[in-house]
């Protein structure tokens, strides 16, 4: 039972017993609050006996137990290379995308990491060029994202790039878009060549 129900069955007892008060129930009102506060003592301990029987189950996204402080961007840098890569390194992975100086991320929490295009944002087109997740591989329901790739799995940790459905790029700008396609391209690498994708698990 969940804590929900157990809340909504107590409150239900409660209500009920006061009402039958309110209606001239045949019970005292001394031997319906002892009642109450018995019946609440049980749940109490039926609660505490299947929080120690049931582990605690992970949330949908979530890669490791909260315990363990997991933080995908652990550590970060972000370094622009001489022939105008750019790469960003946390303790979990590194990335290497061309066009340095075109693109930027965004940490959106501690399983989830953004690229986007910087002039495509700046012009409100979006500019979203991928997304890095890190999910538990128990939970399958990344596998409902209409575009997505699996990087591979380390340290008990799935990590997967969640793809734009659409291009999010300035397409009334002839260099916005090639600079769109190209990081795009090479981040598309993850799902059509694994062998020479741009993201090293740690």
């Amino acid at each position: 039972m969940t804590k929900f129900t157990k809340f909504m069955s107590l409150a239900m007892a409660l209500t009920l017993a006061f009402a039958m008060t309110a209606c001239g129930g045949s019970k005292a009102p001394e031997k319906e609050t002892a009642e109450a506060e018995e019946a609440q003592t049980e749940e109490t301990q039926a609660e505490e006996a299947e929080q120690t029987e049931e582990a605690p189950e992970a949330e949908t996204g979530e890669a490791v137990v909260t315990d363990l402080e997991y933080n995908i961007a652990a550590n970060l840098t972000d370094t622009m290379n001489e022939d105008g890569s750019r790469t960003i390194e946390t303790d979990y992975f590194t990335v290497t995308l061309p066009l340095g100086d075109t693109w930027e991320y965004e940490v959106n929490d501690a399983y989830s990491i953004s690229i986007y295009n910087t002039a495509a944002k700046n012009n409100d087109c979006g500019g979203h060029l991928g997304t890095i997740v890190a999910v538990d591989p128990a939970d399958t329901d990344y596998q409902n994202l209409p575009h997505y790739a699996e990087i591979g799995q380390m340290g008990g940790i799935l990590y997967i790039i969640d793809y734009p459905t659409d291009v999010q790029a300035d397409v009334t700008n002839d260099k916005n878009r090639e600079d769109y396609q190209t990081v795009f391209a090479e981040l598309g690498k993850i799902e059509t060549e694994p062998e020479n994708m741009p993201v090293i698990l740690k």
